[in-house]
């Protein structure tokens, strides 16, 4: 992943919490949440050349 996709998942994600489409209580919860969105957009990227 480079850092151009990561700031963009970035973004995506402080847009959500903007948007108040995802509420975190706390910051650890905050960078749990960011980790697997992180994770989440990995696999979708791998996943997505195999399905094509």
């Amino acid at each position: 992943m480079t850092d151009a996709e990561l700031k963009g998942i970035i973004k995506e994600a402080v847009e959500d919490y903007r948007t108040g489409n995802a509420v975190y209580y706390s910051k650890e919860e905050a960078f749990v949440r960011m980790d697997a969105h992180i994770v989440k957009k990995r696999a979708e990227k791998t996943l997505q050349p195999q399905s094509q």
